[in-house]
């Protein structure tokens, strides 16, 4: 997947822009602290389908994204975005959510290199 897929540039240059020096130290507990949190919280979605418990998938959905748009993790958002507003997009919740849960784990990975790339990590 492309680099511009991954990554919203103007979201990764406010948070460098918050950095006081060119070390991005800042930045770089920020983005730190976001793949510690999404990697605690992936586990959730599993456990919820196993309960298929689809309204608090959506709602982890709905954290996951804005936590994944503040960092710049555009594809996480878009993916966190759509598995938030689930009802609009399938009326076969099960098949969506595992598709769209293997999407994400699939791309944390290339996501993670490519904004800790971006800060030099």
């Amino acid at each position: 997947m492309s680099y511009q897929k991954l990554v919203d540039e103007s979201a990764i240059n406010q948070i460098l822009e918050m950095d006081e020096d060119d070390s991005h130290e800042f930045s770089r507990e920020i983005l730190q602290e976001f793949f510690e949190q999404l990697e605690n919280k992936v586990p959730e979605f599993d456990q919820f389908m196993q309960k298929r418990d689809f309204e608090a998938i959506g709602k982890l959905g709905h954290f996951l994204k804005g936590s994944s748009a503040g960092v710049g993790a555009a594809r996480i958002r878009e993916i966190c975005d759509d598995i938030q507003h689930w009802q609009s997009h399938t009326t076969d919740p099960e098949s969506f959510f595992s598709d769209k849960i293997q999407q994400l784990k699939d791309v944390m990975p290339d996501t993670k290199r490519a904004l800790y790339d971006r800060v030099g990590l």
